[in-house]
């Protein structure tokens, strides 16, 4: 007979209760489009705390983007399970007309609402067809008026 060899281990069970947890579920809301300059409100939900990538916490931040810009926020649940979403704000753009015209010394022009006189560079703020400012610029110049010289030959005068 060969010899066989056995060897039993001692078997034990042991159990551990694994809590899923589902990801929070985060959103922010605020205006999505804004004017140079202006800020805007960006709200976070789905969450119990939030951390926005500028570094502020809570659910509210405040932004003022000089061009248009993402924003990431992270919500937390109670059981500090974390999920985050992007938003972008778009910054309009803002409209420039750049006007030259020139007048006769004793002349005007009417620009602004006003009556104006003398050279320089004058400015009006409009609103443009995207609702933001729309800034026009007017370069005056004004011209002085020929002396006319007369000159006498006999009786004739010419110019």
């Amino acid at each position: 007979m060969t010899g066989v060899q056995t060897c039993a281990l001692p078997i034990s069970t042991a159990s551990q209760t694994v809590d899923v947890y589902a990801l929070p579920n985060p959103n922010i809301t605020g205006n999505n489009v804004i004017c140079p300059g202006s800020n805007t409100v960006l709200t976070a939900n789905g969450g119990v705390s939030y951390e926005w990538s500028s570094g502020t916490q809570g659910a509210v931040n405040i932004v003022t983007p000089n061009q248009t810009s993402n924003y990431v926020v992270t919500a937390f649940d109670q059981n500090n399970c974390s999920a985050s979403i992007g938003y972008t704000v778009t910054v309009k753009p803002v409209s420039y007309t750049v006007l030259n015209d020139s007048i006769c010394s004793g002349d005007s022009i009417i620009f602004n609402s006003a009556v104006i006189k003398t050279a320089g560079t004058y400015y009006d703020t409009l609103t443009a067809a995207n609702g933001c400012d729309s800034i026009v610029s007017l370069t005056l110049s004004v011209n002085t008026l020929p002396q006319p010289v007369i000159t006498q030959s006999g009786n004739t005068l010419t110019t």
